[in-house]
């Protein structure tokens, strides 16, 4: 199986080591501000960053300013009176899948 690059922020000794994609708490997060980037809620990374920064997005009807905040199957995204949940399509086996960009 091939191996991947953790990316996991809270974890600074282990950044950029190589891991086996099904090491339990090891694949990568699909975080709020690409969430939102994916859904087409905001335009840019900028605008995502100072959207959630000024408080104008809630997690499971909670106020959340991290952008970095990784997301689950069946959270509720909130933003401009627009709900979203997070599909379990959206993940595989080894973390979040990205749609290919044309």
């Amino acid at each position: 199986m091939p191996f991947i690059v953790t990316d996991d922020s809270h974890d600074a000794d282990r950044q950029g080591e190589l891991v086996r994609p099904h090491e339990p708490g090891r694949t990568k997060k699909l975080r709020l501000d690409q969430y939102l980037k994916l859904k087409g809620l905001v335009f840019t990374g900028g605008e995502a960053k100072v959207r959630i920064q000024s408080g104008e997005v809630e997690v499971n009807g909670e106020l959340e300013t991290r952008r970095g905040r990784g997301l689950r199957p069946g959270d509720v995204i909130a933003i401009d009176d627009v709900e979203c949940v997070v599909e379990d399509e959206l993940f595989d086996d080894d973390g979040p899948t990205y749609p290919d960009e044309d």
